[in-house]
């Protein structure tokens, strides 16, 4: 004997105990959303060059005067390198160099996280050397 395929409502009854049901939908694939605030203040930080060698520039500039933090971590989440500016000027560029030999930072994978107060921005970074 074989198995039976499944019918609607499961009838006849399946011999082995299975239990399935045949449905029928529609997928509309509507226009995407997306929480669009044109207020935020929040600038993604830029970071070059990227994939990194030795050293790598994480250059972002406020749009407030607000506290700021920059933080270094790991995939495994081992923070390697914090930083912080309370009440940074709005309009100023801030460059801060990064030297991996310095911080003990290895080749690999890592994500640098600006933060304030209730935003976060998560960029990815690459060390070879």
């Amino acid at each position: 004997g074989g198995h039976t395929l499944p019918t609607p409502c499961d009838i006849p009854a399946d011999p082995f105990g299975y239990h399935g049901e045949f449905e029928d939908y529609d997928v509309v694939i509507e226009e995407a959303t997306s929480i669009n605030n044109e207020y935020s203040s929040f600038i993604k930080p830029q970071i070059y060059p990227n994939p990194a060698a030795e050293e790598f520039t994480i250059s972002y500039t406020s749009q407030n005067n607000e506290d700021l933090f920059i933080k270094i971590m790991s995939l495994s989440g081992e923070m390697l390198f914090q930083y912080g500016e309370k009440n940074m000027i709005a309009g100023v560029q801030k460059n801060i160099e990064i030297n991996c030999s310095d911080l003990n930072i290895a080749p690999g994978n890592y994500v640098v996280i600006l933060s304030k107060e209730n935003e976060m921005s998560i960029t990815p970074v690459i060390i070879i050397y």
